[in-house]
């Protein structure tokens, strides 16, 4: 009943979008309107592109996985302590061109 009320005062089914506690969206503003501009200008005159990177990590951790279980039975999973993951670096320019590299722990 609850989720068709909802429905009817037209909210939907959203997964949260995600922003870092630490972004001070003004020093971004400032930097892109400021510092940017001039980045642009020398890389043009030096030739070189601008990219956009980021770096991620992918790790196997299957101990963090839910289930359902009798009350007062708690299910056991027998998992190695080893941890195995992997990083990858991504970069992508204005112009769409994207660049890679998993780096292995």
């Amino acid at each position: 009943t609850v989720g068709e009320c909802l429905r009817r005062w037209g909210y939907t089914v959203q997964r949260s979008g995600k922003r870092a506690l630490e972004q001070n969206s003004e020093h971004v503003r400032r930097w892109l309107l400021e510092s940017y501009p001039g980045i642009v200008v020398r890389s043009k005159a030096e030739g070189a592109q601008i990219y956009w990177a980021d770096e991620t990590a992918v790790a196997e951790n299957g101990h963090w996985l839910r289930g359902y279980a009798p009350a007062a039975r708690t299910p056991v999973m027998e998992a190695s302590v080893k941890l195995y993951g992997l990083s990858m670096v991504s970069a992508i320019n204005n112009r769409g061109l994207v660049r890679f590299q998993f780096i292995e722990p």
